[in-house]
């Protein structure tokens, strides 16, 4: 049996959507679940194809397979584009991703520490002492794919902050913890760029984490671990719609 996704998950940015985004986000995620090319609907206007898009990837981080940026719409047609033509290989890939986060939860099992923040600090520190920021893979004429996901990630061991926050999603989910990726801007030798990271749960509060920004430094003492929102004031983000962390 072919299996490229466990299931379709509406999460937290499928909330922010309408009525009638919510039903192309499902209709969008289910033929990405089986690999689907072609989808027809009756309406649905270039804008609202990519805000539903970038809703299913960053709700979605099992959709590694999956090249939202070049599916496109014409009319009443969706065009889907996938990064890999051979299936077993989707399979083979998604079978060692979640080997490596089966090895995560383990850990979190085997510390006898239930606490959420016992096993976001495994996760955390898993992430600070395994992966490396893509900067290679950025300097080249056109990027490679993978560093924006939870392969380049977990697999490759390479990834930039989107992979990197999508990650985080993706083994949070497993451990039952509620994150949400987070889309801002950040300081960087004094300019302002684009940046991922996430808010995470814990008990009744949420809490910023941010995993590539501690890869990057690499510093003894965690510094952007379960962060409150006065914690990161220089950063910009949609307040209005990303729950506060105080």
């Amino acid at each position: 049996m072919q299996e490229y996704l466990t299931k379709l998950m509406c999460g937290f940015y499928f909330q922010l959507l309408d009525i009638d985004e919510q039903l192309l986000y499902k209709m969008i995620g289910a033929a990405v679940t089986t690999k689907t090319e072609t989808l027809y609907i009756r309406y649905a206007n270039k804008n609202i194809f990519r805000k539903v898009c970038t809703a299913l990837r960053y709700d979605n981080p099992e959709f590694f397979y999956w090249d939202a940026e070049t599916s496109s719409i014409t009319g009443n047609t969706i065009i889907l584009k996938y990064r890999f033509d051979d299936s077993q290989e989707i399979l083979n890939i998604k079978q060692r991703l979640r080997e490596i986060r089966r090895s995560i939860e383990e850990t979190c099992l085997f510390e006898h520490e239930y606490s959420t923040e016992t096993c976001l600090e495994i996760v955390y520190r898993f992430l600070v002492n395994n992966v490396k920021y893509a900067y290679e893979e950025l300097q080249k004429p056109e990027c490679t794919k993978w560093i924006y996901d939870i392969e380049g990630c977990l697999v490759k061991k390479r990834a930039v902050c989107l992979g990197i926050a999508q990650t985080v999603q993706y083994i949070c989910r497993q451990l039952s913890i509620t994150s949400i990726l987070v889309t801002g801007k950040a300081e960087l030798n004094g300019c302002k760029v684009n940046h991922a990271w996430n808010l995470v749960k814990i008990g009744d509060r949420f809490r910023h984490l941010d995993a590539t920004c501690e890869i990057c430094e690499k510093k003894e003492v965690y510094q952007y671990f379960l962060m409150r929102d006065t914690d990161i004031s220089e950063r910009n983000w949609r307040k209005d719609i990303y729950p506060s962390a105080r």
